[in-house]
């Protein structure tokens, strides 16, 4: 009896330890465009699967490997992939006047087309953090169809949603981008147009070392 319980005891955690490698495989694929944390499996995890047979261990940087190798997806649709430090400045409208600052943060475009922004210039209060979709249009050029939700200043009363839509393009060296904005501000019913502003906006990568 004992040995049937310890052989129930070791599949139980042999499946535990299978769905978290699952998990672990299909988060990297996700989250590939912030870090690269697949590439090396950490210490506490090395040799821990060796009693365990038949449980293979798959690095979560293969999924991210065969992604990149795609002959459908070329390396280009990636060049805007990673961390970006970005800056937004007024062009071409009425108010305010051009080259005054609209937003500054950092911008993780994902290589599941997915991005996100922490803004500098709004108090988190106000909603600093709002995300969006991309997609390349040719080489190295991408558009954004991003959103925001924005709030008063007391951070209790919902003002609506923000939309940003920006088209840019990322240089050879895919450590600069430069491209146009225009950010639309509207009423909670998602409808009417308090505001807006357009311009100009960069983006330089922020690289591991």
């Amino acid at each position: 009896m004992k040995t049937t319980h310890v052989q129930k005891r070791d599949l139980s955690l042999a499946t535990v330890v299978i769905g978290g490698c699952l998990a672990l495989i299909i988060g990297s694929a996700a989250n590939a465009g912030c870090a690269d944390f697949g590439r090396v499996k950490p210490a506490s995890m090395q040799g821990d699967l060796s009693s365990f047979p038949g449980v293979t261990l798959i690095p979560a940087s293969f999924t991210q490997t065969a992604a990149f190798e795609d002959e459908t997806m070329p390396e280009s649709r990636y060049a805007i992939v990673g961390l970006w430090k970005m800056t937004m400045t007024a062009k071409g409208n009425k108010a305010p006047k051009d080259g005054t600052p609209v937003d500054f943060g950092y911008q993780a475009w994902h290589a599941d087309g997915t991005e996100l922004i922490t803004s500098g210039s709004r108090p988190p209060l106000t909603g600093d953090v709002c995300q969006g979709v991309w997609e390349r249009t040719s080489y190295h050029h991408y558009v954004l169809n991003h959103f925001g939700l924005s709030w008063d200043p007391t951070g209790t009363v919902f003002v609506g949603p923000a939309n940003i839509k920006e088209e840019i393009v990322v240089d050879e060296s895919k450590n600069h981008y430069a491209g146009t904005f225009e950010i639309i501000q509207y009423s909670t019913d998602e409808k009417t147009v308090l505001g807006g502003v357009k311009g100009v906006v960069t983006g330089d990568r922020v690289t591991a070392r």
